[in-house]
């Protein structure tokens, strides 16, 4: 509605539909239908593949004796979206002139001090170590592990906790004005993964995480960086360590440098 642009790699749409099924609660199985309204964010990663998050709203009608009438529920949706018979490019020469161009992976090692929900009065630290690819001069993708290490608050037993996570980035720079000539960039990141520790009876739990990367481009492809991030985990990687609450909280900056190849 706004305008068609070939190069946008961000599109936001709404969404309005009719939804129907089977529900099952304390009765036999009874037939259901309702509506929902939403907005589809999706970010364009290339030409064939997206990356979106669609927040939705939704009333559903049940006929059965326990609940009956409208429901209302709140969903958060995440995924891909992949268009068939489409390349994997994105646009005529979008990298032409850019110091990406043939460089679009990257390794990167990172370091600095963290603070945890658990004993927020001490300084603890952490590393991490990620692998990643830049789609266009705005979107890119990483994986990695990063590992946390954690004094204990009594001083007898000290914290190992790691986490595999994968991240979205978004360069926020480049959204705003592409220049392939720019040396320092804003990156959002937006991301989750899998974590685990040595406490006992602890067990993998899952870990959100976000945060901005304040990125400058050195010569020979190397690249230096600070990035205020946090980090959510469930209580069960490490149990009764902090509180008896669903997730614990690290806060983190890290710093560090990346090599492009």
């Amino acid at each position: 509605m706004a305008g068609y642009n070939p190069d946008r790699v961000f599109d936001l749409s709404g969404v309005i539909g009719l939804t129907g099924g089977i529900a099952h609660h304390h009765s036999p199985v009874n037939v259901l239908a309702g509506a929902k309204v939403g907005l589809h964010g999706a970010f364009r990663l290339n030409d064939a593949l997206d990356l979106f998050i669609e927040p939705q709203f939704q009333a559903t009608y049940v006929r059965c004796a326990y609940s009956p009438g409208w429901k209302p529920g709140v969903r958060l949706m995440a995924g891909l979206t992949y268009r068939l018979g489409r390349e994997a490019s994105f646009g005529q020469g979008a990298f032409e002139e850019s110091p990406l161009e043939g460089r679009r992976n990257f390794v990167s090692l990172s370091g600095g001090p963290t603070f945890f929900s658990g004993n927020i009065t001490r300084l603890n630290g952490a590393i991490d170590a990620s692998v990643g690819r830049w789609f266009t001069m705005v979107s890119g993708l990483r994986v990695g592990l990063n590992y946390d290490f954690v004094s204990d608050r009594n001083e007898y037993y000290d914290l190992n906790m790691g986490a595999v996570h994968a991240d979205y980035m978004l360069n926020v720079t480049s959204l705003i004005t592409r220049d392939a000539s720019r040396k320092f960039h804003i990156i959002g990141i937006l991301g989750g993964g899998v974590a685990f520790s040595d406490r006992e009876y602890s067990k993998a739990g899952l870990m959100l995480e976000a945060g901005m990367q304040f990125r400058y481009n050195l010569p020979h492809n190397i690249d230096i960086h600070l990035e205020p991030n946090a980090s959510f985990i469930m209580n069960r990687v490490v149990p009764n360590y902090a509180s008896s609450s669903r997730f614990v909280a690290m806060a983190r900056v890290m710093a560090g440098a990346s090599y492009r190849f």
